[in-house]
């Protein structure tokens, strides 16, 4: 490039090294452009840059409008396979067929492929071609005499066209790109076939031949919705069938409309039927968005909504009437008709491995799919190895017939089955396509496969903490089969999105129908109602349920299920202030993962371990371990699992005084949470974003959010964290001088840590109320309280709260009671602890102790 090569010059010339050098990552190197590629970033000297060439997609324009009839680059989405095997094909052919139904973006395509085509001329045929039509467009661009002698001369056409490209053209280095868009016009439909009109024959064949014989790379890209064949140098030509847009591809067409996208709202399902009546065709897409977007944007009434419905079904109408002559449909033959019904069973492209079993009775099946292929009657996709896949596009479903039950559920029944073993069974379907052999087995009320699929997809939704998917597919499948497995999946995202009553009904559901076989689901069953009893304060019933999927777990030698049991055991454990024993069994615990490989059990116990660490005061230990624990999170899309994380490093950055980087963390943490929509999360985020307004001085801001993580803790019946909420409420108002306020506050919280053991939460409430007797000169309360909150600190090892229990006592007994010995040993106490927790708040304290010792009291 700096030599002032083009930029497509040079990264050609990048992969050839690359390959030379047998790099096996090259394909990671990609070029993203928006708009046209641009040519040469330097200007060598001496030359005179030429002036930047016209936008491919303006050459695409309706002759009766002069608009622009294809998607800007700024507008154009996926493909990237479609422009890869073309891009390759026609450095050996002599031009390229796009063929496909009306609006699935062929002439966009086209204007892509052109950008990427540097240094070629382009000369873009609307519709109509012939003779005097082509040597016009040829002479408009020509600046040569002799090119203008061979084009004006009486060869033949063919012969004409070899000279002009050998000796007329404006340079040796002149290449043209030849584009036949919307080609069709060219086509007369002749028993039931589309074939070329004669006079167009001749005319494509002089250039295909033509350009064949000047043996220059000049190339042809044609546009049609049919393919057709030609009686000669058919071999020459590469044909890439495009079919609508799916997958990832569609989701970004979604996205740049604004009715697809949540811009606009609208009646909950407007947006769903537009979808589903376009069925990925962008032209018929766009058509639908702007009827929605001209439509009242909340109408409410009954009337309003048919009105937009019926605007919908007539343009769904006049696009099937646009881009499909209803005759050529009649005039197929009855097998081919039939065929294509049943191919309504499938909505994804399948092989047609998938299509045989259920065309057995219909003859000549192999000859029908060829034929509707060629007349885009059928889609077709390829993958990456260049396999077939078959579709019937949804626009043509009025037209066609849909065998009527009985026969009907059969055909979803033989279509699930046939997927489940062509795809399922294969074990390389990707998840679109797990998902359709689940529609299907619901439709033909197959409860195995259904249940088979749901539990597979929804144990890998689960993890990446897509709750509201799993919920639905859940619900779909327990329509018709009850099975434990299901229900259990389903209690799992309940408990997330705060439904805890009836997670804890079907966990009891699934438990009482499973086998007594299947010890390892069992132990998953009562792991995650122990769990539940644990937050809701029943601790001892949760220890002994987990001691027992833990003995279950050895007996049949599961070791995930054993490190599992464990790390819960440990992390009740901690609650209940055996910090040794619990980091203990953590220890025990991350051994065992390691060696099974179980990377979001290694997470989630590295993120215990460095929660105890930062009990202990050990700050720097509990980062790392964090970051250990946020790093293997984001490698598996622990969405949930990152987010606690993300809490723990906010509160350590705050103790540190780094308030930039917490509102930084809890505004990423928001942002995943609204996401993923879990109720427990959102109430420990609010409860955070509480606590840091709360240390600005926000009394507002903090006890809105403070509010806000109560009445969430309470739909979830989490206890602990009702406690939590409640403590922080009295420190608002205590530092308000609220004190009887802030003494009620402290006493709620006080009573759910006692009803749950919570002892951490105890000592903390205990410590602020005792703050409130000092301001109130009830010393003695105070002194005793503060003593309370000590011992619980000691036993639990909660060394930064130890410490402030220890300046705050020692304050007291200095100024209160005038006994500087004991308090002087206090607060050297606390500023030891302060200082080896690197705490901003060991400042405070030194001056403190400064100060008494200065003092002429």
């Amino acid at each position: 490039m700096a030599a002032g090569y083009q930029l497509a010059q040079a990264l050609a010339s990048t992969y050839q090294q690359l390959f030379k050098q047998k790099v096996r990552d090259w394909h990671l190197l990609r070029l993203y452009v928006q708009g046209e590629c641009p040519g040469a970033l330097v200007e060598v000297l001496g030359d005179v840059p030429p002036s930047a060439p016209e936008p491919a997609y303006q050459q695409f324009l309706d002759p009766d409008t002069q608009l622009v009839r294809v998607a800007k680059p700024s507008e154009f989405v996926g493909r990237r396979r479609t422009l890869q095997r073309c891009l390759k094909a026609i450095r050996t052919s002599l031009g390229v067929l796009i063929h496909g139904l009306g609006g699935v973006g062929k002439s966009t395509v086209t204007a892509r492929l052109l950008e990427r085509m540097v240094g070629y001329h382009r000369l873009v045929n609307f519709r109509q071609l012939d003779e005097d039509k082509l040597l016009k467009t040829l002479a408009e661009q020509c600046t040569s005499e002799r090119g203008h002698e061979i084009l004006n001369g009486k060869l033949p056409l063919m012969q004409r066209l070899t000279k002009f490209f050998t000796e007329g053209l404006n340079a040796k280095e002149q290449r043209f790109a030849f584009v036949l868009d919307d080609f069709e016009a060219n086509l007369d439909l002749r028993n039931g076939v589309y074939v070329l009109q004669t006079k167009v024959v001749d005319v494509l064949l002089a250039l295909l031949k033509a350009i064949q014989n000047s043996q220059l790379p000049h190339k042809v890209i044609i546009t049609c919705r049919y393919n057709f064949t030609l009686s000669e140098l058919n071999h020459r030509l590469y044909r890439e069938p495009l079919g609508a847009l799916g997958g990832a591809d569609l989701i970004k067409k979604y996205n740049r409309l604004d009715s697809f996208n949540g811009s606009w709202q609208f009646q909950p399902d407007l947006p769903e039927r537009a979808k589903k009546a376009a069925d990925g065709n962008p032209r018929l897409l766009e058509w639908l968005d702007k009827i929605l977007q001209n439509s009242p944007k909340s109408p409410s009434a009954e009337r309003g909504v048919e009105m937009i419905l019926q605007k919908m079904a007539d343009k769904e109408k006049e696009f099937r009437e646009d881009i499909l002559a209803q005759v050529l449909l009649k005039q197929q033959s009855p097998g081919l008709r039939q065929m294509l019904g049943k191919l309504l069973v499938y909505e994804l492209p399948v092989p047609q491995a998938a299509i045989d079993p259920i065309c057995e009775d219909i003859s000549s099946c192999e000859s029908h799919i060829q034929r509707a292929e060629f007349l885009g009657l059928l889609e077709v996709t390829l993958t990456n190895n260049k396999k077939r896949l078959y579709r019937v596009p949804r626009i043509l479903s009025p037209l066609l017939e849909f065998p009527e039950n009985p026969k009907g559920e059969e055909l979803y029944k033989q279509a699930a089955q046939i997927l489940y073993r062509v795809w399922w069974e294969a074990e390389s379907s990707t998840e679109a396509q797990k998902l359709e052999i689940h529609r299907l087995a619901l439709l033909a009320k197959d409860g195995e496969i259904a249940v088979n699929v749901a539990n597979y997809v929804s144990r890998i939704w689960i993890p990446r903490s897509r709750f509201r998917e799993t919920n639905e597919i859940c619900q779909k499948t327990l329509k018709i089969i009850r099975n434990y497995r299901i229900l259990s999946n389903l209690a799992r995202v309940e408990n997330e999105i705060g439904k805890v009553d009836q997670a804890v009904e079907h966990y009891q559901e699934a438990l009482n129908i499973c086998p007594d076989n299947d010890i390892i689901e069992i132990c998953g069953i009562k792991h995650c109602l122990a769990y539940i009893k644990s937050k809701s304060g029943e601790l001892d019933l949760a220890l002994e349920m987990y001691q027992e999927c833990l003995i279950k777990s050895e007996s049949i030698s599961n070791l995930k299920g054993k490190a599992s049991a464990l790390h819960e055991i440990a992390r009740i454990y901690n609650l209940q202030g055996k910090v040794d024993d619990a980091l203990a069994i953590c220890q025990e615990c991350l051994t065992i993962q390691e060696s099974v490989n179980d990377i979001k059990g290694q997470a989630s116990i590295l993120h215990q371990i460095a929660y105890i660490k930062a009990q202990q005061g050990k700050r720097q230990e509990a980062l790392t371990s964090y970051e250990k624990s946020f790093h293997l999170k984001e490698k598996i899309g622990d969405l949930k699992g990152k987010v606690s994380t993300l809490h723990q490093i906010a509160s350590i950055k705050e103790d540190q005084g780094d308030f930039e980087a917490v509102f930084n963390i809890l505004q990423l943490s928001l942002q995943i949470v609204e996401q993923i929509g879990s109720v427990e999360l959102k109430a420990a985020l609010f409860y955070n974003i509480a606590s840091t307004h709360l240390k600005l001085g926000q009394f507002d801001s903090a006890i809105n959010f403070m509010n806000s993580s109560i009445k969430l803790a309470q739909e979830i019946h989490d206890i602990e964290g009702q406690a939590r909420a409640l403590h922080q409420l009295g420190v608002v108002y205590e530092q308000q001088g609220k004190f009887e306020n802030a003494l009620k506050f402290y006493g709620k919280s006080l009573n759910f840590s006692d009803q749950i053991g919570y002892l951490k939460g105890q000592a903390h409430t205990l410590h602020q109320m005792a703050n409130i007797y000092v301001n109130q000169r009830k010393i003695n309360d105070a002194l005793v309280t503060y003593k309370k909150a000590l011992e619980i600190e000691e036993h639990i090892q909660d060394i930064r709260g130890k410490a402030s229990t220890l300046a705050s006592l020692g304050q007291m007994l200095v100024y209160e009671l005038g006994d500087y010995e004991q308090g002087l040993d206090y607060l050297r106490q606390s500023l030891s602890i302060l200082q080896h927790l690197q705490s901003c708040e060991a400042d405070t304290v030194r001056q403190i102790i400064f100060s008494i010792q200065n003092s002429n009291i």
